[in-house]
């Protein structure tokens, strides 16, 4: 069982800094941290870090996020992406579960 960090920010200006910030300070230690930048328009899928997160990830790991809408480009795409986890049982928490 392995904690995975994922974090996503939609321009070359932005860092996932304070996202890593915010899952640590509520408690979470990160084993492998994997960040996106890519334009919000993007499925989950189409993401080439968050591909590359899918491929390392085992049963009884666990994706945390700073906020869940990380995981998608809108509501039906974060919704398919933890119910593909949720069957691979894959555990998705963000960092106010801590």
């Amino acid at each position: 069982m392995a904690n995975f960090g994922y974090g996503r920010v939609s321009t070359a200006g932005q860092t996932v800094d304070n996202q890593r910030l915010e899952i640590e300070r509520a408690g979470f230690a990160i084993e492998y941290g994997f960040a996106d930048t890519v334009s919000r328009s993007a499925h989950a899928a189409q993401r080439p870090m968050f591909e590359e997160l899918l491929g390392k990830l085992r049963r009884n790991d666990t994706v945390i996020v700073a906020k869940l809408d990380r995981l998608g480009r809108d509501a039906p795409d974060v919704l398919r992406t933890i119910k593909a986890l949720g069957e691979r049982r894959v555990e998705v928490t963000d960092h106010a579960a801590a």
